[in-house]
């Protein structure tokens, strides 16, 4: 393997779009927060979305693509709280078969105790919740783009999905060997080496 004295390595983690089937549909609702932290809730919301459209799942899950905020459904619906005849309502007008939705709620305590986060799987069809999670993510997580892998896993953890991701792996010096998790998978140049259908978990590099 060439050694280097010094140079610089970029990598950046993206999730792959991966094909799942056409007859059973997931919508992805805006999650819900206090005033003081919907830039929050909407980063979380977008990255949830994200992973749904990357994910494929037994149940051949796809996700609609809508973007609708459940608090303003649930106005248009006339729904004081997400019971679920106000849910099947709601999923019956988007023309889903589940919904995801939840909360973004800020922990008690020091400021930078971080937040709750609770995500609930709809079943609209039978107008019941087939799975809860609640998860704890710190503040800087939450604010940065690390949320990406623990919303991934949070979708997947819920819907019984796998969600997949890409690896583009681009080095400032040529001819370097380069391995990922221990197996060399090429030699660096002008393009980047890109790694795809990666199962989720923690990937070493080295150059």
């Amino acid at each position: 393997m060439k050694r280097l004295a010094a140079f610089t390595l970029l990598c950046s983690l993206a999730v792959a779009p991966a094909v799942a089937s056409a007859q059973n549909t997931v919508t992805v609702l805006g999650l819900r927060a206090a005033a003081a932290d919907e830039d929050v809730a909407r980063r979380m919301t977008e990255g949830l979305r994200q992973a749904a459209e990357s994910a494929t799942s037994e149940g051949g899950f796809r996700h609609t693509g809508r973007e609708n905020d459940l608090g303003q459904l649930m106005i248009a619906f006339g729904c004081d709280e997400p019971t679920p005849s106000c849910l099947r309502q709601i999923g019956d007008s988007l023309s889903t078969e589940r919904l995801v939705f939840g909360t973004v709620e800020r922990r008690s305590g020091r400021p930078d105790a971080g937040y709750t986060v609770t995500l609930a799987f709809f079943n609209v069809q039978t107008g019941s919740v087939e799975r809860t999670l609640r998860e704890v993510v710190s503040r800087d997580m939450a604010r940065g783009d690390a949320i990406m892998g623990p919303l991934s896993r949070f979708y997947a953890s819920l819907t019984g999905s796998v969600v997949r991701g890409e690896l583009a792996i681009r080095c400032a010096v040529e001819g370097a060997t380069v391995m990922v998790n221990g197996e060399e998978v090429g030699t660096t140049s002008s393009e980047p080496i890109v790694l795809r259908d990666l199962e989720p978990g923690r990937v070493t590099v080295a150059v």
